[in-house]
């Protein structure tokens, strides 16, 4: 049996098209798409479906097969099997999209990171050097990113005292190896430290590897050059 040019296989493919073109009219003309988004007549159309639970969206399709008879139900149909392959289609590259940056980060976890440590201008020869055993420390140690660190010491600087030590007022009792990279609050892993370096060190390695999986290795703590005023 043939079917007309207006039954209901050939309108199948017409609301497909029709779909189809609407995409991508949309993708070529933002401006234009969100203006026509934001008129009274979609707006309205939009609150309607909501309100009714897609039941709106029904009726218009109910009116589109009345007034078109089985031509407008193969538009129908049409319409609906492109947003379903569109669905289908964004849904594998989305996945294929996340597959891909979780393999990468697998990847970046075995094979480790290098971090670069900027210091500060204003830092004289001494807080260079404590900038320098900083970064050479942590080079020589095991440090791996650790998203749920040991919670530090709520009284780190007065046991650190008690044991005999001491710590200069511009000082802070520093973890050698940072607690966001393994470390742990026993003796053996505190040390006095310039406040300043100490403080921007923290930073910058929390900045780095703050997106990086739990459990990256870290390789090397690089210490930059000094930038002077």
């Amino acid at each position: 049996m043939r079917l007309s040019k207006g039954g209901f296989w050939s309108n199948v493919g017409t609301g497909f098209v029709n779909k189809a073109k609407g995409f991508w009219n949309a993708v070529t003309h933002p401006v234009e798409t969100v203006t026509n988004a934001l008129s009274v007549d979609a707006m309205t159309d939009n609150m309607l479906n909501t309100a009714t639970l897609g039941m709106y969206d029904a009726y218009k399709d109910a009116v589109t097969i009345k007034n078109e008879g089985v031509g407008g139900l193969g538009k129908i149909v049409g319409g609906k099997a492109f947003d379903l392959s569109f669905a289908v289609v964004t849904d594998g590259v989305f996945k294929g999209v996340g597959a891909v940056k979780n393999a990468v980060k697998g990847v970046t976890a075995e094979a480790g990171v290098d971090l670069a440590l900027k210091p500060k201008s204003t830092w004289n020869a001494d807080q260079m050097a404590q900038a320098r055993a900083k970064a050479k420390a942590l080079s020589d140690a095991e440090t791996v990113v650790t998203k749920n660190p040991v919670v530090r010491d709520t009284k780190l600087r007065s046991n650190f005292i008690k044991r005999g030590s001491k710590v200069a007022p511009n000082e802070h009792v520093d973890h050698i190896v940072d607690l966001q990279l393994g470390g742990t609050n026993e003796a053996s892993n505190l040390q006095a430290l310039d406040g300043s370096v100490n403080s921007s060190f923290g930073k910058q390695i929390q900045l780095q590897i703050r997106n990086l999986p739990d459990g990256t290795r870290v390789n090397r703590v690089n210490l930059l050059p000094q930038k002077k005023p």
